[in-house]
């Protein structure tokens, strides 16, 4: 069975405990797990700082990083949502999406048999999470600092959900503001 990364939900408090583990890890411990595959990175809604940081992840894990503009591809345009998955799964090992709809990762995974990973859509923001949570541990570890730890995120609703889901199941109190614009 496929697993796919839509929401820090999909995986359980020990599945989370041990991605927080290997991301305490040195990148080189971890081989080479996307050797020679391509990795499919869209984004319909652009982040210099997204794109830099998952391209670069790719390559570190061995694959070859394809970064698409959501204007290239059309969702439901051009070409229907699964459509684009289904022609993608056929060059790549991973697709990756950032999207303004949450439906369209879902649909995404709904069609192909390779992971789609969720970088960002109006309802979860979950590698935001799995990032933010390594540095609540620090913080909940240093017996200096108070038990819980206040998160204050920029985005909104779908950094606050992801933050809270990955915050839960590592027993952290997270208190959390989010700014408007």
């Amino acid at each position: 069975m496929t697993r796919h990364l839509l929401e820090v939900t999909d995986f359980t408090p020990h599945e989370i405990r041990e991605i927080l583990a290997l991301a305490q890890q040195p990148v080189d411990s971890l081989d080479r797990p996307l050797a020679d595959d391509g990795v499919a990175l869209i984004f319909e809604k652009p982040s210099n700082r997204t794109r830099h940081s998952m391209e670069m992840a790719v390559v570190q894990l061995g694959g070859h990083p394809i970064y698409t503009r959501g204007e290239e591809v059309g969702f439901d345009t051009r070409e229907p949502v699964e459509d684009v998955a289904k022609v993608l799964q056929g060059y790549h090992a991973l697709i990756a999406a950032r999207v303004f709809d949450h439906l369209t990762v879902t649909r995404m995974a709904a069609v192909v048999d390779i992971p789609v990973v969720n970088m960002l859509s109006d309802h979860s923001h979950p590698l935001q999470a799995f990032a933010d949570a390594p540095v609540a541990q620090v913080v909940r570890a240093d017996g200096a600092v108070a038990a819980a730890a206040e998160a204050c995120v920029d985005v909104g609703d779908a950094d606050q959900r992801g933050l809270g889901g990955c915050a839960r199941p590592v027993r952290h109190l997270i208190t959390t503001c989010v700014l408007r614009r």
